[in-house]
């Protein structure tokens, strides 16, 4: 028991915990040169950006128009379906048939 005692007290001796510097925790880094910015942009570029901005507006502007006409065009669909189906005779057909 003694000797973990005298083991421990050592150790906090050594550690010294009340007296040690925040910043030997740390390495000392120095500024080799000072950091530049360029003079314009190197990426995106404006125009890609109105580029895809534009094409992305109007394949969502399409894709609302469709969901709100999906009904009509259905139902329109749905009628010529039929009708093919109704008449399997083309115009054609007709005319040579007379």
């Amino acid at each position: 028991m003694q000797t973990a005692e005298a083991v421990f007290a050592s150790t906090v001796a050594k550690l010294d915990l009340g007296k040690s510097e925040i910043f030997s925790a740390y390495p000392l880094a120095q500024l080799v040169a000072e950091p530049s910015l360029p003079q314009e942009a190197s990426a995106p570029r404006r125009s890609l950006i109105f580029l895809g901005s534009t094409t992305g507006s109007i394949f969502c502007s399409a894709g609302l128009g469709l969901l709100w006409w999906r009904k009509r065009l259905i139902d329109l669909m749905q009628k010529q379906r039929s009708l093919a189906i109704a008449s399997p005779l083309s115009s054609r057909d007709e005319e040579q048939a007379a």
